[in-house]
């Protein structure tokens, strides 16, 4: 699980091809995030999203499950769920839990043009972050999004919060939390460390390769039909397991292109710096390690609320 936009659909692709792990089909499955489907029935006035919603429809999913030693599924939306942590340990409370973040701005930003070429934005980013306000309203949101809190962007660039609850509910052995850069930067190390956490071989090298790189969407019927559950349930059924998997990958690649997307405004990058500093600095005495530095927050000043206060009392005065 974990932020969108932080390496977790590469995570899950290079897990898959472990000899030793069954990873369930689709990606996203949302099963254990039963508030984000609440959240997502009332917006749309019915069950238009979430088709696992049932432990039967939820296993079937591992049917093909056989020799492998561990199977687990990836959804990003467990990380914010404020019922998911607990729904997974009733149902498992030995599971592993695999956390993925990535530095909050560059975090949002990616979020946003994935959303900007799943044409659900229609905004610049500096103007969908001033509509968040309205968003938690209700106000004026895209038809389009599965549930409203995905929009939220500030709110979910704010990983402690989530991070401690998974800490809370597994304890901190079961629960490992894998940043974006470092994984971006050495494929193969986390991916051994990874696999040496869920207890599995950790010399095994899957191919790695860019997953999930920046693109916007053409032919968009085509994606509707290629996402819809039962079109992959008749394929897999019907086609052996290579020719399958060949045609997924082809058609993705047939219908997503490959985009650049504009740098964020120095002036804004250094204000959201400043509104997202206290959430690293809390970040980093969560996990032990030093991301102000690391993620160049160290150059970013902040007001300090003392001087602040001082200066509203002596103002009153």
């Amino acid at each position: 699980m974990g932020a969108p936009k932080s390496g977790s659909t590469a995570m899950y692709e290079f897990l898959k091809q472990h000899p030793d792990i069954f990873m369930a089909e689709p990606k996203e499955i949302g099963f254990f995030c039963t508030d984000r489907i609440r959240e997502s029935d009332r917006f749309h006035s019915k069950k238009k999203h979430f088709p696992y919603r049932t432990q039967s429809k939820y296993l079937s999913l591992f049917r093909d499950w056989k020799d492998e030693k561990v199977a687990g599924e990836g959804t990003t939306a467990y990380l914010h769920s404020k019922e998911a942590a607990q729904n997974i340990h009733n149902f498992n409370p030995n599971a592993k839990i695999i956390i993925m973040i990535r530095e909050p701005v560059d975090y949002i930003h990616s979020l946003y043009h994935q959303f900007k070429g799943g044409k659900v934005e229609t905004e610049s980013f500096e103007r969908s972050l001033e509509k968040e306000k309205s968003w938690k309203k209700g106000e004026q949101l895209p038809p389009k999004i599965a549930f409203p809190a995905q929009l939220f962007y500030t709110e979910l660039a704010t990983f402690s919060t989530s991070i401690q609850r998974y800490f809370r509910t597994f304890g901190r052995s079961q629960v490992k939390v894998i940043l974006f850069d470092e994984f971006n930067r050495d494929n193969r190390k986390t991916f051994s460390e990874v696999t040496k956490f869920i207890g599995v071989d950790n010399t095994f090298t899957p191919a790695f390769k860019k997953i999930n790189y920046r693109h916007k969407i053409q032919y968009r019927p085509l994606k509707n039909i290629a996402e819809h559950p039962l079109v992959w349930k008749f394929w897999k059924a019907v086609l052996p397991q290579k020719a399958y998997k060949a045609i997924k990958r082809k058609l993705y690649k047939f219908i997503k292109i490959p985009v650049k997307h504009q740098k964020i405004k120095p002036s804004l990058k250094e204000r959201l710096m400043k509104k997202f500093k206290p959430e690293v600095k809390r970040l980093s005495e969560l996990l032990d390690r030093d991301l102000v530095t690391q993620w160049n927050y160290d150059k970013i000043t902040t007001p300090n609320p003392k001087s602040q206060s001082s200066r509203s009392e002596s103002h009153e005065k």
